[in-house]
């Protein structure tokens, strides 16, 4: 039988939680084109070629993480404003959804599609 001594413990005594940056990677790649104007694009040879949206890199540095985002734009979604509205959302959700900071955030728009849908 656990004593009650043992099951208060401070949560740092229990264990390491560790998210693989892939999760997070997964996370922002969710959050990024729920956002109205922004793109995934992703097709067989934009996938070989490295050309697939939205891109992420993530780095994690205890419970900090740094981001960088390129996305697909739909046409004529102003792209500043996407940017912004996309870092604004990104931040949000990786504290709710992980408990990590955001230490910094770039968003940057790579690319326009005229025809608004996915190539």
């Amino acid at each position: 039988m656990v004593s009650a001594a043992q099951q208060l413990r401070v949560p740092a005594d229990r264990g390491d939680l560790t998210l693989a940056d892939s999760v997070i990677v997964s996370i922002v790649k969710r959050v990024v084109v729920s956002v109205p104007g922004a793109l995934p694009i992703s097709s067989g040879v934009t996938r070989l070629i490295g050309r697939d949206y939205p891109r992420v890199d993530v780095n994690v540095a205890g419970r900090h993480v740094r981001v960088g985002v390129e996305t697909a734009v739909a046409w004529p979604e102003p792209a500043g404003e996407l940017c912004r509205k996309i870092h604004d959302s990104v931040v949000r959700e990786i504290g709710e959804l992980t408990g990590l900071t955001v230490a910094r955030l770039d968003v940057t728009a790579r690319y326009v599609s005229h025809g608004g849908v996915s190539e």
